[in-house]
């Protein structure tokens, strides 16, 4: 009842609530739990043509909630990075560290992607692509693919490299971003899928 301010006003929306035939509760639901704030972000990580583990690990490195060594502490792991020795945050992790650095800048040299700087935040590089990625042409799907497989291929080489040992190629992890984003823009325009193998 604190919510309304008094007991009167709060009886007086349930009243109204009640006489809405069947959209009550959803009102009701909007009042006690307000929508939060439109992510400026979000048409672009959970757009159609990503894979949802793709945007799901992207939409978790921007909120920086991927369990980074710097997060669990409690573990008492070594904070430092996998790849490199510096600590390992979101931030590192993706942009900070040098293999990782690496990797970025052979995805910014693909002709189609034309990302024009290197990118130092997730949010950062979002903020580029919902500019420069608008549009239904399969340049712009390839750029919101890439970017998203970018993340999800060094989340993943991180973790193979922690739980396998395994250490990982930056080559091949350019090839499988390649070949991914080759297999959605196939799927969604064959004909100019081509360009990404002969650009």
């Amino acid at each position: 009842m604190l919510h309304f301010g008094s007991v009167e006003l709060a009886i007086a929306n349930l009243t109204k609530w009640y006489g809405l035939s069947g959209k009550g509760s959803a009102a009701a639901y909007h009042c006690f739990r307000p929508r939060a704030a439109p992510r400026p972000w979000a048409n672009v990580v959970w757009c159609a043509s990503i894979t949802p583990k793709h945007s799901f690990i992207l939409w978790l490195g921007i909120l920086s909630k991927l369990r980074t060594r710097n997060r669990i502490k409690y573990l008492k792991v070594e904070e430092s990075c996998i790849f490199c020795t510096e600590k390992e945050t979101v931030v590192h992790l993706f942009f900070g560290c040098t293999f990782t650095f690496n990797v970025w800048s052979i995805v910014r040299e693909f002709e189609w992607i034309g990302f024009p700087r290197a990118a130092t935040t997730l949010k950062s590089a979002l903020k580029w692509l919902k500019k420069e990625a608008r549009g239904s042409c399969w340049r712009q799907k390839a750029k919101k693919v890439a970017l998203a497989c970018t993340v999800y291929q060094i989340w993943s080489a991180r973790n193979r490299k922690i739980f396998e040992n395994e250490t990982p190629r930056i080559a091949e992890m350019v090839l499988k971003i390649k070949i991914h984003v080759y297999k959605t823009v196939f799927a969604l325009f064959p004909q100019s899928a081509l360009q990404i193998v002969h650009p």
